[in-house]
């Protein structure tokens, strides 16, 4: 035997040592199920990214469910039907509480917070002409809401009433909604987008249009009326002319997942979402919020222990109310 026999010997067992620990970290891969929502909506449109993300950075592979929404979604958690779900707040307040729609099968208890996506930022938008700095301006106005029966119709349709303002809301599609804001026959569109929204951006070019801010007490009306809304602004730069940021009341998306998730997986997934979305934010706007400084936008529902862990490497402070140290 050759004296460079046992280091033959030593490489090919390191070579085998590494194959297996290539199949086992192969087999270590998890697959979930992550429902989404419909085809052009904002959570099909992120879906892919924080797919790409979990295979890349969590190793986890993300089976993408379309669905009709944060409803159907919630659903699914229930059901074991789906591993997470991207989710409105205020659906994940109604499921969470047993609230219409889910009146009929009671409070989930075991939904769980992971991670904040986006916030869905509420205000209007109204021709210069018409002098306003604040929503009870408008009192006795009509007001474009956009689709009936939509969260922008029913949020403003509340907070209306309970600030006592006598408004005529007007639903329609927001294109025609702006077409009347320019032509005087609206004062004001309210809208609700993570994003820009073209009918509003239409009225700050056609009808120098003016961003109305919410009054502190109007937020804060809101935010008692709604227990899952935050107070939030329209970023400055959003539209054109707008320097400032203005404020105004928001409701934001998380994902979520049930508490049979196991630790371990809901802790890759948070701190990998947390930790790369922001590089991929010129692709997809709505990530924007997706940082872990906005987990505090969650208000009522408690987190996973897997992302409480994340949250709290990243010095974030969460509430006792979903988990938090305080």
């Amino acid at each position: 035997m050759s004296a460079a026999a046992p280091g033959r010997r030593a490489l090919l067992a390191a070579a085998a040592s590494l194959l297996l620990a290539g199949q086992a970290g192969a087999a270590a891969r998890i697959r979930l199920t992550m429902a989404t929502g419909a085809a052009g909506g904002g959570f099909a449109e992120i879906a892919p990214a924080l797919a790409d993300i979990a295979d890349r950075h969590a190793g986890i592979e993300l089976d993408l469910l379309p669905t009709a929404g944060s409803h159907d979604n919630l659903r699914l958690l229930r059901a074991g039907d789906a591993d997470l779900g991207l989710v409105s707040m205020g659906a994940a307040w109604e499921a969470a509480n047993g609230r219409p729609p889910f009146a009929a099968t009671g409070p989930s208890r075991g939904l769980r917070a992971l991670f904040p996506l986006h916030g869905t930022r509420f205000g209007l938008v109204a021709a210069r002409r018409r002098p306003a700095a604040r929503l009870a301006d408008f009192r006795g106005g009509k007001i474009g809401v956009g689709p009936a029966g939509g969260a922008a119709e029913i949020y403003l349709r509340a907070l209306a009433g309970s600030l006592g303002l006598a408004l005529t809301l007007v639903a329609g599609a927001p294109a025609e909604l702006a077409d009347r804001v320019v032509a005087g026959e609206l004062d004001a569109l309210w809208f609700g987008s993570s994003i820009r929204v073209a009918a509003v951006q239409d009225v700050m070019e056609r009808a120098d249009g003016v961003l109305i801010p919410l009054a502190p007490e109007e937020i804060a009306r809101f935010e008692q009326l709604f227990p899952f809304g935050t107070a939030g602004e329209i970023a400055a730069g959003t539209y054109q002319g707008q320097t400032k940021p203005v404020p105004a009341a928001a409701v934001w998306a998380f994902a979520l997942a049930s508490e049979r998730l196991p630790d371990e997986e809901a802790y890759r997934l948070t701190r990998a979402v947390m930790e790369q979305a922001s590089a991929l934010t010129d692709a997809y706007p709505r990530l924007a919020g997706a940082r872990a400084e906005h987990a505090v936008r969650n208000t009522f529902l408690p987190f996973h222990p897997g992302a409480l862990r994340h949250f709290a490497e990243a010095g974030v402070r969460l509430a006792p109310a979903v988990g938090g140290a305080g």
